[in-house]
């Protein structure tokens, strides 16, 4: 059953629910199902999300997430809608319990295709973001969130542009940025006009200061809402 917790205020207004479930099941079993979905019910994120909680997903589902009819919604919501890691469990889920080959396979087609279009339009946004930047006749930008450095190799290919940072929560996109960018190969004046700093959004920080502009580019939905 669900139905909204009342308040001594307002009995019956409350936006928090009580959910009362009733199954004979092994306590195990019953951990693995409390594990992924009082996430899922919850549908906030409270804590940093990375390519391990697939295999931890992966772990706590055997046996019961595969077949549940609500898979792909589950799957999406524990992993806080970041769409490549969805996918990808969603696709190792369905390994485990195809549809018929020609589901399955329609379902890697149609996923591709969600893929590239994501691509595409991601492009589109790095394009209209840089030419902001060069309209705006700003020569310091720092990326807020730049993941793997994709906006950062396009500013780099622009002279105006002196000083580019790359600042990240995620140390492996940093270092993934590092790699793509090649920076350990740049000459020492291309060198110099680049830098990416580890940090976090959620505080103050000093090195952010002085620039004269600031991308924040599919960042938003990342971050706690206060």
């Amino acid at each position: 059953m669900l139905y909204p917790s009342e308040t001594a205020d307002a009995p019956g207004e409350s936006p928090y629910y009580t959910v009362e479930l009733s199954k004979k099941t092994r306590v195990r079993e019953l951990f693995d199902h409390l594990y992924v979905l009082i996430p899922v019910l919850d549908n906030q994120k409270h804590y940093h999300i990375d390519k391990n909680e697939i295999g931890k997903l992966m772990k706590r589902g055997e046996g019961w997430l595969s077949e549940h009819p609500e898979r792909d919604n589950i799957t999406k919501r524990y992993l806080k809608y970041l769409r490549s890691y969805a996918q990808e469990a969603i696709l190792r889920l369905m390994e485990i319990n195809p549809a018929g080959e020609d589901i399955a396979g329609a379902v890697q087609v149609q996923s591709e295709e969600k893929i590239e279009k994501s691509l595409n339009l991601n492009d589109e946004r790095l394009g209209a973001v840089l030419a902001a930047l060069m309209a705006s006749q700003a020569e310091s930008i720092v990326d807020l969130g730049c993941g793997s450095g994709k906006l950062l190799g396009l500013l780099l290919q622009e002279k105006q542009f002196r000083k580019v940072v790359g600042f990240d929560v995620s140390i492996r996109s940093l270092e993934i940025a590092h790699e793509r960018l090649h920076i350990k190969d740049m000459p020492p004046m291309q060198r110099e006009r680049i830098e990416l700093l580890h940090g976090s959004l959620m505080y103050r920080d000093k090195r952010l200061e002085g620039f004269d502009a600031a991308a924040v580019i599919e960042v938003v939905e990342h971050l706690d809402q206060p």
